[in-house]
């Protein structure tokens, strides 16, 4: 339904660019977000020894999924690989404990564990 209503209203914009503003606007753990978060969680990522392993491998999900890559750097721009707990509170750099997530909510929560409602809200928990 938000594909036919975006499309309507901004027919000359590409699909796919209209749907990661939709995303940005409306939910900041959207479809690409939550992807790549059940990747990390379900072992697709592999290991994940450091943030730099987090973000080629969120990159590499936003190319599978159709991404450009213009499009996927923009959105890598915005994000971080966020620790769910942080080190300064005994987390490590494992898979198990990344989080994909907003560059800024990143900042914000600092060495705060990442709450439970937002691991499911991104799709990690």
């Amino acid at each position: 339904m938000k594909k036919l209503i975006l499309q309507s209203r901004f027919n000359n914009i590409p699909v796919k660019t209209l749907l990661i503003i939709y995303e940005n606007m409306s939910n900041k753990y959207g479809e690409y977000t939550k992807a790549i978060n059940r990747g990390i969680k379900n072992g697709d990522a592999g290991e994940l020894r450091n943030n730099q392993a987090v973000r080629n491998y969120a990159y590499d999900t936003y190319k599978e999924m159709g991404l450009t890559e213009k499009q996927a750097q923009a959105r890598m721009d915005q994000k971080d690989a966020g620790h769910i707990q942080s080190r300064n509170h005994g987390g490590q750099n494992t898979a198990s404990n990344y989080m994909w997530e907003d560059r800024h909510d990143n900042r914000a929560h600092g060495d705060a564990t990442i709450a439970k409602s937002e691991l499911k809200r991104g799709g990690r928990w």
